[in-house]
């Protein structure tokens, strides 16, 4: 399957398409001042989870703090 890229709150991640859908609505939100969350790819570490709006979980691989760069 593909995988795409788009930078959330500083980090470059790379994802599948559903998860890209999320995440961008997500970033949408936030320019648009909506009521929504911030990702803090910070306190995220390989193995992590992070669940979408409908309670998905999705493991992180890999994430390199120094990069900036999270890979789904």
């Amino acid at each position: 399957m593909r995988k795409f890229k788009i930078l959330s709150n500083g980090y470059t991640v790379t994802t599948k398409q559903n998860l890209l859908t999320d995440l961008f609505e997500n970033q949408l939100n936030i320019l648009n001042g909506k009521n929504t969350y911030r990702i803090n790819w910070f306190n995220f570490n390989a193995g992590s989870i992070f669940f979408d709006y409908n309670g998905n979980p999705y493991s992180v691989k890999n994430i390199d703090h120094e990069n900036k760069t999270v890979n789904f």
